[in-house]
């Protein structure tokens, strides 16, 4: 089907199918109009045939991904977290709390004492939250000074230290890390 537009406007559009099933649609939009005889669904229908394997194995892997995110937080529901033991009924709160925040975007403040577990409460909120796929960054905040720490209260200005570490501060930002 091609559609003619306005005169500086053409469109044509060819369905993208896997045997009957249409899962998606190519569509051209031109900057002027389709001369006389010219037939845009002679070179969309070949490129709508090459892309329509991948777009199905691009919807299977997103299938895939949420039937894995599903069963992971089955199993942590029903198992808890590997590698975390809590018996005491004060880390059984802890860890029914990561299971509610875990799979979700928030950010999240880990106060404790010095060996109480709080850099592997953070790994698994990373390792079961929805930045699993990048890296993980382990930062010592004690042993930097309060007063240094701008970014710790999202102050406007930018801590002397801040400024010295900009490439740290940014990734810790961005999440990309």
């Amino acid at each position: 089907l091609a559609i003619l537009g306005p005169p500086a406007l053409a469109a044509a559009g060819v369905p993208i199918q896997a045997g009957e099933a249409v899962i998606g649609a190519l569509v051209v939009v031109k900057g002027e109009r389709l001369r006389s005889g010219e037939n845009p669904m002679a070179r969309l229908e070949p490129i709508a045939a090459l892309v329509a394997p991948a777009l199905q194995r691009l919807r299977r892997l997103q299938e895939l991904a949420e039937e894995n995110d599903y069963f992971r937080q089955t199993l942590i529901a029903q198992q808890g977290f590997p590698g975390m033991l809590a018996k005491s009924e004060a880390m059984q709160k802890v860890l029914a709390l990561l299971q509610r925040v875990a799979p979700s975007d928030a950010r999240v403040l880990i106060e404790g004492e010095s060996g109480t577990g709080k850099e592997l409460v953070a790994r698994l909120l990373h390792e079961y939250g929805p930045r699993r796929g990048r890296k993980f960054l382990a930062v010592d905040c004690g042993a930097i000074p309060d007063n240094l720490l701008g970014w710790k209260y999202d102050g406007p200005k930018p801590s002397m230290y801040e400024v010295e570490h900009k490439e740290l501060f940014a990734a810790i930002r961005s999440g990309q890390t």
